[in-house]
């Protein structure tokens, strides 16, 4: 759609989708940036930048580390949490 691009990670914790409200969310901000240049000097409330991201597999008893590739979805390097 007119050569766009869209990057949108939901993270569900329930059995069932919907049965929990979204406890937190990443802002990818290259949309404020066009939008607002100066987004950051008219205090849009950005005020946590993504630190670190872990991400991994759950079994019953334990949790496998899976890698994050630079560039992917789940990579959150340069956003906000909001």
């Amino acid at each position: 759609e007119q050569g766009l691009e869209h990057r949108v990670t939901v993270l569900e914790k329930a059995p069932l989708i919907g049965a929990h409200t979204l406890s937190g969310a990443v802002l990818e901000p290259r949309a404020l940036f066009e939008l607002f240049p100066d987004w950051e000097e008219r205090g849009a409330p950005l005020h946590t930048p993504v630190s670190s991201d872990r991400m991994g597999y759950l079994t019953e008893s334990s949790r496998l580390p899976l890698p994050i590739l630079s560039g992917t979805p789940v990579d959150n390097h340069g956003n906000y949490i909001v």
